[in-house]
């Protein structure tokens, strides 16, 4: 089916009723044929992520699109673990909602626009992020992401954030630019930014996260607004720290080095804004 033909069982281009019962097979079904939709019901057992490939809009319509438990996988830790409500492979606008779910791919070459009034929760106990950065270009503003990480591995079993997901976003290409946005998860274990790679820039934004704001990968660049930020060094699965505070009048005390220790708290880090270089040996 080409962007331009209509499905016989969608009666209006635009408005998706999901009080009939083709109503989610209208969903999918417009939105792969490169159709917008909006919503004038909440969707509640999604069992399949919706394929984007051309330049369409969702209007959640201030309902709600939930996935189900998909019932042939769990996490590592044999927890729950849903379906993953889109994976975006083309130009895709998200306004006017809420979005429950395992999370949203944005694959290599795509855009994904979520726009102020939307509210992401990623799900599961076991994993998960409100959206996964393959790569392509996302832009986040003005939404609310939050995401429930459940207890990973904490720095006595080595969490590894290479090999778990827990964050409110994951990116691993890509360019991520996130404005007046809010991130949230009060879970042990959990980032807002696991950055693997990529670039990712933080405007004017609220972050909460039990592990972290930030785990940035050697290689990625993560450019943050002015605000107190903290955050620790994880090495062979031992998070080290430091009581002190990093200004940006600290360039000469930076220069002798600071030692890092596996029984101190958090670095705290005061930034005006700007890239700021951290070498650790």
């Amino acid at each position: 089916m080409n962007a331009t033909e209509k499905p016989s069982w969608v009666e209006n281009f635009d408005v998706v009723d999901m009080s009939k019962p083709e109503g989610p097979k209208a969903l999918i079904g417009a939105l792969e044929a490169g159709i917008s939709v909006s919503l004038v019901k909440d969707i509640t057992d999604l069992d399949t992520a919706i394929i984007i490939k051309d330049t369409v809009t969702i209007n959640l319509n201030n309902h709600t699109l939930s996935t189900i438990v998909d019932k042939t996988q769990t996490d590592t830790d044999g927890a729950s673990k849903h379906f993953y409500a889109i994976d975006n492979k083309g130009n895709l606008t998200i306004e006017n909602g809420t979005i429950e779910t395992r999370g949203i791919y944005n694959r290599e070459g795509a855009t994904l626009t979520i726009k102020e009034n939307v509210t992401i929760k990623a799900l599961d106990a076991g994993g998960g992020a409100c959206i996964n950065v393959k790569g392509g270009t996302v832009n986040i503003d003005g939404a609310k992401l939050i995401t429930n990480a459940g207890d990973f591995a904490d720095t006595n079993t080595g969490w590894n954030p290479l090999k778990y997901e827990p964050s409110v976003v994951v990116v691993y290409d890509g360019v991520v630019n996130i404005k007046n946005a809010t991130l949230e998860s009060t879970q042990s274990g959990a980032y807002a930014l696991n950055v693997m790679g990529g670039k990712v820039t933080v405007e004017n934004s609220t972050i909460t996260a039990w592990r972290g704001v930030v785990y940035s990968a050697n290689g990625s660049e993560v450019i943050l607004n002015g605000g107190t930020y903290k955050f620790k060094v994880l090495v062979d699965g031992t998070w080290y720290g430091n009581w002190g505070t990093i200004e940006d009048t600290t360039t000469a005390t930076s220069s002798v080095g600071w030692e890092m220790d596996e029984t101190a708290g958090d670095c705290t880090l005061e930034a005006t804004g700007g890239v700021y270089t951290f070498t650790y040996n």
